[in-house]
């Protein structure tokens, strides 16, 4: 599945100016420019009053890596899996943190969790068809 955001990496920049007299971050995709009139902007995270400064920077901070956090994500899946030694057609990857079949996972494996995130930040509903497996393939 192609990922529908702006690709990453993006960065989270404090902005001087204000709105409505309230802080403010820019957040903009970095490295090459592309061309246009935004310039790899791709918006402002206004602050509200309601919470610490230093919790809305660390907000702000978050959602700059995000691209970089589903992409370590996906890299942590591909390698998750691993064929058993097994001369059977019918052999299915394991996982390497719970070592059981992709279809299911032992209590306390982090894969249900890590697949059900990368479905959440690609806008995949999560359906108990792929809830413990493997993610969808490009």
């Amino acid at each position: 599945m192609a990922d529908k955001h702006t690709p990453g990496p993006w960065g989270a920049f404090f902005s001087p100016w204000r709105a409505k007299g309230r802080r403010r971050w820019s957040l903009e995709a970095v490295g090459p420019r592309p061309v246009g009139p935004h310039r790899g902007w791709l918006g402002d995270l206004i602050l509200t009053e309601d919470h610490p400064d230093a919790e809305q920077d660390a907000n702000a901070q978050l959602i700059g890596v995000s691209p970089e956090l589903l992409a370590a994500l996906e890299a942590v899946v591909a390698k998750a899996y691993v064929l058993p030694d097994t001369r059977s057609e019918e052999a299915f990857p394991e996982c390497v943190f719970c070592g059981w079949a992709c279809a299911e996972h032992a209590d306390g494996c982090p894969m249900p969790q890590v697949l059900a995130v990368i479905n959440k930040a690609k806008g995949v509903a999560d359906t108990d068809d792929n809830a413990g497996g493997l993610p969808d393939q490009p």
